[in-house]
């Protein structure tokens, strides 16, 4: 098989697995990366790397994670964020109403150098002032590990070289592996896992900071994640890229504050009727342009409302994934079991929530079948302890498909067989006693 076939055949595997579409990246980039891990898995060819793929479903993880460079720092290209300090902060912190909310993303954040880095000067841009808006700075990311490393904010010193000692001693606290965000600091930042092509993007914002992203998007998708961008921000709001990262449609978007150091800021008409234009809407709610043109708003948030209603209305547990295994949904008879509410599960991974009376069986291995396409549905069972009585789970897991038959997740369905199994070990006593 031609290398280039055999690329687009890894592409559409991690795809069709991890519900991660790599169709829009840049393919020289995804090559290296991609030979970089068969170097490290010792694979001569993609084709064996394909093969390894599909004995080991966790490889995918490793390859994904392995796509994006984690290269950053806190306040890279320090300019750039003098000038965000100096001329961007001050004017949004003065345009808020006292008491109200200064909303921030940091996209692609990896292990969380930039999210803490825009939380800091905002900090110092906020002071101690009564009337001060609350800050809120979002850190996302792709990489799961990586966020965990960003939610767990300790950094060696080595990390730190562009941090000057006065904010090392106003916003870090020395730790034994070296210096953590002051909690000051990290109630102002919540992070999480995601993939700015393909979920929805985090509105209403102030600041955007998505730097050294867009090296990896070919220019089609560079333009829709910019669509979003532009949607997502406030009227005024202030988009900040890498200073690698000119892209000519972002100044038909966006008026340019300072081209140099790539500061941006939504406002301008023209930017807006590009929009317009391009019939961006839809592709921003991830819909079909026709469906969008057809449907309002009001009317897709009621229909999925009354899904939301009917499912939380099942006398069993249900529990949805995302293909990668992320719980997209948590109704309120699984709520109920586990005691946890849906803000406590959704977006983590159900394998990491350590759910008694789910067998490890079924959430890996008969899982991993049932994605791959292997068999439609597997069970599996097990017992849960609660209150001090014994019950029976017995959990089938199944592939969901969307209208047009695409895998987009995975749904787990909870039964509590315990009373037919005790059936089942009365009628086996009565039959062992007869042949007696």
């Amino acid at each position: 098989m031609p290398t280039q076939d055999a690329l687009e055949a890894i592409l559409d595997k991690i795809r069709q697995a991890r519900n991660f579409d790599f169709r829009n990246y840049k393919r020289a980039t995804l090559r290296r990366r991609i030979e970089r891990r068969m170097g490290d898995r010792k694979c001569r060819t993609m084709h064996e790397y394909e093969e390894l793929l599909d004995g080991s479903p966790e490889e995918y993880d490793a390859l994904i994670s392995g796509m994006f460079i984690k290269v950053t720092s806190f306040f890279r290209d320090p300019e750039a964020w003098d000038a965000l300090r100096r001329t961007v902060l001050p004017e949004l912190v003065k345009s808020k109403e006292p008491g109200s909310e200064l909303r921030v993303w940091s996209v692609g954040c990896a292990t969380g150098e930039e999210t803490y880095s825009a939380a800091i000067l905002l900090a110092e841009a906020v002071g101690n002032r009564a009337d001060a808006p609350q800050v809120k700075v979002f850190g996302t990311d792709v990489d799961e590990g990586a966020i965990a490393v960003a939610r767990r904010g300790i950094y060696s010193q080595g990390q730190l070289q562009e941090v000057s000692k006065e904010r090392l001693q106003r916003f870090f606290v020395p730790v034994p592996e070296g210096w953590a965000i002051r909690n000051e600091v990290r109630r102002s930042v919540v992070f999480g896992v995601n993939n700015l092509v393909s979920d929805a993007p985090i509105s209403r914002l102030d600041l955007l900071i998505c730097r050294n992203v867009f090296i990896y998007l070919d220019a089609s998708l560079q333009k829709r994640v910019l669509s979003r961008f532009h949607y997502a921000l406030r009227p005024e709001g202030v988009l900040f890229l890498g200073k690698s990262e000119l892209i000519p449609f972002a100044a038909k978007l966006f008026e340019a504050v300072d081209l140099s150091r790539r500061i941006y800021r939504r406002g301008d008409r023209r930017g807006r009727e590009v929009v317009d234009e391009d019939r961006l809407a839809g592709i921003i709610e991830q819909e079909d342009v026709s469906r969008a043109a057809r449907q309002t708003r009001e009317e897709l948030a009621a229909l999925g409302q009354f899904h939301r209603d009917l499912v939380n209305a099942l006398p069993t547990p249900v529990i949805a994934t995302t293909v990668d295994g992320g719980v997209s949904c948590w109704n309120a008879a699984a709520a109920r079991l586990w005691r946890r509410t849906e803000s406590e599960v959704v977006g983590k991974r159900l394998t990491a929530l350590g759910l008694p009376g789910l067998p490890g069986d079924l959430l890996l291995e008969k899982t991993a079948q049932v994605r791959d396409g292997k068999v439609e549905r597997r069970q599996g069972e097990a017992m849960l302890e609660v209150d001090g009585t014994e019950t029976v789970l017995s959990t089938e897991v199944m592939r969901l498909h969307d209208a047009a038959s695409e895998l987009v997740g995975l749904l787990y369905v909870v039964t509590d067989v315990t009373a037919v199994r005790g059936l089942d070990a009365e009628l086996r006593q009565t039959r062992d006693e007869r042949q007696k």
